[in-house]
């Protein structure tokens, strides 16, 4: 993943709300509402751009600006975006996600309704789904 120091760097950032959410480790997660992750990708000539949004239950929001410095494609950005924010939702030890995004490509990806032709898009797919074990709960999307 081109961008993987910048996840790191971002997921750093926000290693101070782990010890707030530390003691919610042995709650049942099967009646708490999900939180919101809202993801945004977008790529043009001068460059690519991420926004990640979570919002929890209670009124925590969590927003993220990310730039890339590296060529993509708009469906790559959009795919940066949802990874990157999948990652700091794991770190933060949310357990019930709502996903949405303006992607109908990932989303359809992710549910399995088409097939991933691009390589590139191929890994990040497979980057998305290797992280879904990390919930007990996440639904995807689409939001036009």
């Amino acid at each position: 993943m081109k961008a993987q120091a910048l996840a790191d760097f971002v997921l750093e950032c926000t290693a101070w709300v782990l010890e707030a959410v530390s003691g919610l480790r042995d709650v049942d997660t099967s009646t708490i509402p999900p939180w919101n992750l809202y993801v945004d990708g977008a790529s043009n000539k001068k460059g690519a751009e991420a926004g990640i949004l979570i919002k929890g239950r209670n009124g925590e929001v969590f927003e993220y600006a990310l730039r890339f410095s590296f060529e993509s494609t708009n469906n790559e950005a959009e795919y940066e975006a949802m990874v990157t924010g999948l990652e700091i939702a794991e770190a933060l030890e949310i357990k019930r996600l709502l996903v949405q995004g303006d992607s109908k490509l990932i989303i359809d990806h992710v549910h399995g309704y088409c097939g991933v032709k691009n390589e590139n898009q191929g890994k990040y797919h497979s980057k998305s789904l290797s992280l879904l074990p990390g919930f007990d709960y996440v639904v995807f999307t689409h939001i036009p």
